[in-house]
């Protein structure tokens, strides 16, 4: 199967063949149909977190796919199952890290097996082998596309306001960001009744989209934004950080337990079309087109980039 792997620090990823290693105890093998970008693996191939022991390694922590294949002790999924893939913790098995091999060509001619690492998750792959803990079933008619997004962005901008800070009606807030996160941050704060929801931004397409999406008031920065004094004020670019009454913090990445939180997201909110999933996605790309993909997120000209595998 196909793979993008991070080989080397501030490098393109490179597009390789791994092996599809046999399932242990508590791992899904899933096929894996969209895949999200998150800020994370920008971060991640930019050497943002410190040097990396694990090169080289696979990549993503939001997707949709079906399971394949389960192991032994399994029990919250089965083959053909659709599933969405996410990076917090749910119910279930934690595993062990799956064990990928790639042939490497060697100078003289001749070829090696290389091993390629892996986390509990990974999605930048068309298959992969995942923790119990790291999938949810969900019904069979979600788009692939949509259960990537609630792998990662929707349940952390959602869980930031619903789990962490419990915003309530008519406290107000203050979104810096308008991305995939702070897009979410700032449609939960318009289903839970805040006002006024302070969107700030440099890019105007940005703004415009946190308008549709449910910000009142429009900025291009902190300094502009003057004398509107918010309860609470979230951070959602570089990492997600609160700041309230009771300061400053670093978020714990939007609270969410999954197997309650993305079915009900899903039966309650987007059925419903009282949110917006699919208007986030501004770019699709495919596997092979990954590196272009992490260009435009770099950028800062996408909303949501999805490959479609």
């Amino acid at each position: 199967m196909k793979a993008a792997v991070l080989e080397h620090i501030n490098k393109d990823l490179v597009i390789r063949e791994l092996n599809i290693p046999e399932l242990e105890y508590g791992q899904v093998l899933v096929q894996v149909k969209a895949s999200g970008i998150c800020g994370k693996q920008i971060g991640e191939i930019a050497g943002n977190y410190g040097e990396d022991k694990f090169l080289p390694h696979l990549l993503g922590h939001e997707g949709g796919g079906i399971v394949d294949s389960i192991g032994e002790g399994v029990t919250t999924v089965k083959g053909g199952d659709h599933v969405v893939m996410h990076w917090r913790k749910g119910t279930g098995i934690e595993s062990t890290f799956p064990k990928y091999n790639t042939s490497v060509n060697i100078f003289d001619g001749t070829t090696e097996e290389k091993r390629v690492g892996a986390g509990l998750i990974t999605t930048f792959n068309e298959y992969a082998v995942v923790s119990e803990n790291r999938v949810t079933k969900i019904e069979e008619d979600v788009p692939f596309e949509v259960a990537a997004l609630m792998g990662c962005a929707i349940t952390t901008g959602f869980g930031v306001v619903f789990n962490e800070i419990q915003l309530k009606p008519y406290n107000s807030i203050t979104v810096i960001g308008c991305g995939g996160i702070g897009l979410n941050i700032i449609q939960a704060a318009k289903l839970v009744g805040a006002y006024p929801i302070v969107a700030i931004e440099k890019l105007k397409w940005k703004l415009d989209m946190a308008a549709n999406f449910g910000a009142t008031h429009l900025f291009t920065s902190l300094r502009e934004e003057g004398n509107v004094e918010t309860d609470f004020l979230v951070e959602s670019h570089n990492g997600v950080f609160i700041a309230d009454s009771h300061g400053r913090r670093e978020s714990k990445g939007g609270e969410t337990t999954p197997e309650r939180d993305i079915p009900m997201y899903l039966e309650r909110l987007w059925r419903s079309n009282r949110v917006k999933v699919s208007q986030l996605i501004t770019h699709t790309f495919s596997l092979e087109e990954i590196n272009v993909a992490l260009d435009v997120v770099k950028s800062g000209s996408a909303g949501r980039c999805i490959i479609i595998m």
